[in-house]
């Protein structure tokens, strides 16, 4: 039954979990679906206008129609606009910043001729200031120009790429050579954003020196260390060391490569600058294509500036963006992936908990009950199950369980009178067996000495003839007379006296009728009596009770024995035993001893009717007491307690 249950609990628990986790798997892919056919549509939106927010950002239709702005200005603004980490931050309005997907993005720059100004890049783009004038400024706002650094993402390890992507940079320290605009570094150090606030905090809390004062006054007296962002295989002669308080990087991720129109590109990049043809565009262009596993927006813009009433290409914006809407939106509902999980298993295992508490655990409960011959449930979830169908399972099976009791106790009924009828079909017989056994050998006499006197045989010996004759019609009355005494007594038709009387002195009484015998075989007869007292009872069946105990304990203990007699009281009445030295008696012996007409086979040859001690175990059980025997170190003891 246990193994059977266990069995039944798993495989309920188990395909439950595996209708849950099916329904969690349909709910994943309808709503990642959704979502990303709504983050397709949201992101194709927001992304369709790179190309004018790259323009806002650069400031191109200024610089298309200032002509006095300054160079190093002018190349700032387009490498900010272009490489500045905008890109990826503002992409989808910020809605991947809590996501682990990073877009590929692509920008170039063209000049109204066609000619490549700038692409996006790994590179920083700084005002750099001189190791000389970096002890010397007053101001941070003053700088000696500025300055392109490249780099390859190989010389940055993991923990310092956090350092660019969330800026958290307040100054840097670049050691290598500059020309023409770009610094080749060796070397790259930065001070950490976060740490120089702290120390500015608890050191400067009224804001006073410059940044750069403050970084240099923190080296001296604080320990503020520079820490080392890269190292390069950069290494020439006359390096310099340049610092800088301002400035932009820029990471850009290459990706994997793609085909367009049957052509193989290497990366997005690759893609956007293939396109040379700047007339072949519009001031405007726009292009999506792809599917939800993988998006592709090119976007273009023309800006022109003015000339004699005439608007003249300038600049070309030339983007691309590629993104994977299924792979945002996997991303983006991961959490909702967790919880949905963890609620639908919750639910699984209530409905598993249902089950067994309102359905399992009853059938259990019914299956264990019918197995112990329909007893009564003794699992209480045969009782707390609140389903109508478990509710009526219930009853039916108490009703079954009664009509198999009423048959059973008439089962039980028809065979306790089978059983009845057969035991006292037996004793009838062996009743029958025992008195022609009993009569047999009296009768048998009686008519051997009764032919003897007919035929005047010995006539000599008439007397002692007629004297065996009385002798056994008196033992045959005796026997049918106890016969009668004991069918009345078994039969309850005995009306017992009320008598007062002593018990001490009725046992003493007996015993001396019994001197005669006693002496004959040489006994030792020793009494234990208490004080004096008087009991209730008939005294005369008593009296036959204890000369039955007595003439048997005479009759079977040997010459020179001992027989011991006591009567003591307690809390169950008025004891009296009597125990003389003999042979133990058998098991056998000991269960039959009471039986009418059961004799030991040292008995048989004593005489007797067998009938003695059934008599006396049926007056002491009218007066409600109980008769026992045992065998003792010496011999055996008779009891009766009333």
């Amino acid at each position: 039954m246990k193994k059977t249950s266990i069995k039944s609990r798993l495989a309920l628990a188990l395909w439950i979990g595996c209708i849950f986790t099916a329904v969690w798997l349909v709910f994943s892919v309808v709503i990642t679906w959704c979502t990303a056919k709504t983050m397709d549509r949201y992101l194709e939106k927001e992304n369709g206008q790179i190309a004018s927010n790259i323009i806002n950002a650069a400031q191109l239709q200024r610089l298309a129609n200032d002509p006095k702005i300054q160079e190093d200005t002018k190349d700032y603004w387009i490498w900010d606009g272009v490489n500045s980490d905008w890109l990826n931050n503002s992409f989808g309005g910020g809605l991947l910043r809590h996501t682990n997907h990073d877009p590929q993005t692509a920008v170039v720059l063209y000049d109204g001729e066609g000619n490549l100004l700038e692409k996006n890049e790994n590179a920083f783009y700084v005002r750099y200031i001189t190791e000389e004038n970096w002890y010397n400024q007053e101001s941070d706002m003053d700088y000696d120009g500025v300055a392109k650094t490249l780099y390859d993402p190989s010389w940055i390890t993991k923990t310092e790429v956090s350092v660019i992507q969330r800026t958290d940079w307040i100054a840097m320290r670049f050691t290598g050579t500059l020309e023409n605009g770009f610094l080749k570094a060796s070397k790259i150090e930065y001070i950490r954003d976060s740490e120089f606030r702290s120390l500015s905090a608890s050191r400067y809390p009224d804001g006073s020196y410059e940044r750069h004062q403050r970084i240099q006054d923190m080296e001296q007296r604080y320990g503020l260390t520079w820490e080392t962002l890269m190292v390069s295989s950069y290494d020439a002669k006359d390096q310099q060391v340049y610092y800088t308080l301002s400035g932009d990087a820029s990471l850009y991720t290459p990706g994997d490569s793609l085909v367009i129109d049957n052509v193989h590109y290497n990366d997005l990049m690759d893609y956007v600058l293939s396109i040379q043809d700047v007339s072949a565009y519009n001031d405007y262009y726009q292009n999506k294509q792809g599917n939800l596993m993988d998006t592709l927006i090119t976007d273009s813009w023309m800006v022109h500036r003015e000339e004699k009433g005439e608007f003249i290409p300038a600049y070309q914006v030339v983007a691309a963006v590629r993104y994977s809407p299924l792979e945002i939106a996997v991303d983006s509902l991961l959490y909702v992936y967790i919880g949905l999980f963890l609620l639908l298993m919750c639910c699984a295992a209530l409905l598993w908990w249902v089950l067994v508490r309102n359905l399992l655990s009853p059938v259990e409960a019914f299956n264990e009950a019918a197995e112990q011959s329909w007893g009564v449930l003794h699992n209480k979830q045969g009782y707390e199950s609140q389903w109508y169908e478990v509710q009526q399972f219930r009853d039916n099976y108490y009703k079954t369980r009664t009509e198999i009791g009423k048959g059973k106790d008439e089962l039980s009924r028809v065979t306790a009178a089978l059983q009845y009828a057969q035991e006292a079909e037996i004793n009838r017989r062996q009743m029958t067996s025992h008195i022609a056994h009993e009569l047999k050998t009296p009768i048998a006499i009686i008519h051997s000495y009764a032919e003897g006197l007919k035929e005047h045989i010995a006539e000599d010996k008439r007397d002692k003839y007629i004297d065996v004759i009385l002798s056994e019609v008196e033992r045959t009355d005796n026997m049918v007379l106890e016969m009668l005494d004991l069918s009345r007594l078994e039969a309850g038709k005995v009306k017992l006296s009320r008598d007062d009387f002593s018990l001490i002195a009725l046992t003493k009484s007996i015993f001396e009728k019994l001197e005669m015998v006693v002496q004959a075989k040489e006994l030792q007869v020793a009494f234990s009596f208490p004080k004096e007292f008087i009991i209730t009872a008939d005294e005369g069946r008593i009296a036959q009770v204890i000369e039955n105990f007595a003439t048997n304990a005479i009759k079977y203990s040997p010459v020179g024995g001992h027989i011991q007699v006591q009567i003591g009281t307690s809390r169950r009445g008025t004891t009296f035993r009597i125990e003389n030295d003999s042979e133990p008696l058998s098991e056998e012996a000991l269960s039959k001893v009471w039986d009418t007409f059961y004799r030991t086979d040292e008995a048989r040859s004593g005489g007797g009717t067998g009938l003695g001690l059934a008599i006396a175990k049926n007056i002491i059980e009218l007066h409600g007491g109980k008769c026992s025997v045992c065998n003792t170190k010496t011999g055996v003891a008779f009891t009766f307690t009333i």
